[in-house]
């Protein structure tokens, strides 16, 4: 069972962004059964490093289209994301595939901030975007 699933309530409406929010579901959802199957230690770094690379390229390219566009909201939202990055950069310092419960603290913070960010942040700009013709 997934720990996350995609559906429509997370749609932003813009195909490119949604296409990236289910990429980074999917690889969050690959390293917890990676971490529920208990593999090998390198093997979740590297699947963490993976999400954590893809992440920042998302953020990059959501940062992009506020700034192309003027949107007001976009330095409040770089912070989230730069807290974001910040946290996980934390965890990974400190992952050891021994440490059953940081894992578990891992994967529900990134959880809830991918579901809580798009839920809350990213359909803020979603409207904006939209009518700038961004879809």
């Amino acid at each position: 069972m997934p720990l996350l699933k995609w559906n429509k309530e997370l749609s932003v409406e813009i195909n490119s962004i949604d296409e990236q929010h289910k990429k980074l579901i999917q690889m969050l959802n690959n390293l917890f059964t990676a971490l529920k199957n208990d593999e090998e230690a390198n093997y979740l770094r590297q699947m963490l490093k993976g999400l954590a690379e893809y992440t920042v390229e998302h953020f990059q390219y959501e940062e992009d289209l506020m700034q192309e566009h003027g949107y007001d909201g976009y330095a409040e939202h770089k912070a989230e994301h730069d807290r974001f990055v910040s946290k996980v950069s934390e965890f990974r310092k400190k992952f050891d595939s021994d440490d059953e419960d940081l894992a578990i603290e891992m994967l529900d913070f990134i959880s809830d901030w991918i579901q809580g960010h798009i839920m809350g942040t990213d359909k803020k700009y979603s409207p904006f975007l939209l009518g700038k013709g961004v879809g």
